[in-house]
């Protein structure tokens, strides 16, 4: 069975085979579509009254039990094409996405960076998690992607977020201006795969050495900056939506060094396995 899905994917992603327990499901896991997820958002309503909206859109929908207020879409249709959606109601998201900001723990009163914001789901996140007593600083580089970023703000009614458009690597702050950071940097994106199943081949997804390198060179400047404006004490969650340890293990371990330390951060509900 193996040896089919390799034919599936890309070659370059077997190198994942010795690293993973189950390489077998790990590859027909990527093969398969992704059902799409989404919050509540409650600013604007609560979980229960969402819910019933969905009942009465007779959408089919499940409950995601680590995360209250969140839901898998189970019925093809787009969430994002709604009135509910459209009102702010919630937020589609996929749902390990949701992971980062429950691991960076956001807490009421905090002020918050998010070096890298858009399209702006996670910043959201923080906004609700820090409440009318904190702060979210949202960083974008990317002009267009500056636009997504602000129209989400917008429509979920986020009052306690500063948008700002400059490269997070030379982002203008006093250090240790925050008591947290989150580094969602940009990456050759291997994670996104489900999305794309279905829609086109996994066959021309190629994590490639050279791009790879490049990309890993951004993102340890973007770690570093974050480690100067971050609070004594204070908490920096470095995420990606690739797979590739020199995207992840390895640039942690180059910029690390003595100025702070690793804590595990298990979450109750999701099964993960150690980094490497």
């Amino acid at each position: 069975m193996l040896t089919i899905l390799r034919v599936m994917i890309h070659s370059s992603l077997t190198r994942y085979a010795s690293l993973v327990d189950a390489p077998d499901a790990l590859f027909k896991t990527l093969s398969r579509p992704l059902e799409p997820t989404i919050w509540t958002n409650t600013l604007k309503t609560s979980p229960d009254q969402l819910e019933k909206v969905l009942y009465q859109d007779r959408r089919d929908w499940s409950s995601i039990h680590w995360y209250p207020g969140g839901y898998r879409m189970r019925d093809g249709q787009k969430p994002g094409r709604s009135l509910p959606y459209s009102c702010g109601w919630y937020v589609v998201q996929e749902e390990i996405a949701w992971c980062a900001v429950r691991a960076l723990n956001p807490q009421p009163g905090d002020r918050i960076l998010d070096l890298c914001a858009a399209p702006g789901g996670k910043t959201a996140q923080l906004a609700l998690a820090v409440g009318a007593t904190g702060g979210v600083v949202a960083n974008e580089r990317s002009l267009s992607r500056l636009s997504a970023l602000s129209h989400t703000i917008t429509r979920l009614g986020l009052t306690n977020v500063i948008s700002t458009h400059c490269d997070g690597r030379y982002f203008q702050a006093e250090p240790h201006s925050f008591d947290r950071v989150l580094v969602d940097v940009p990456c050759s994106g291997e994670g996104t795969l489900r999305k794309k199943a279905g829609r086109r081949s996994l066959e021309q997804e190629n994590w490639n050495e050279r791009h790879s390198h490049r990309l890993t060179i951004i993102q340890k400047q973007l770690l570093k900056r974050a480690l100067d404006l971050v609070k004594p004490d204070g908490v920096i969650v470095y995420s990606t939506c690739t797979f590739a340890p020199e995207e992840n293990e390895a640039v942690v371990d180059e910029v690390l060094g003595d100025r702070g330390v690793i804590e595990p951060w298990p979450i109750d509900g999701l099964i993960a396995a150690p980094g490497l």
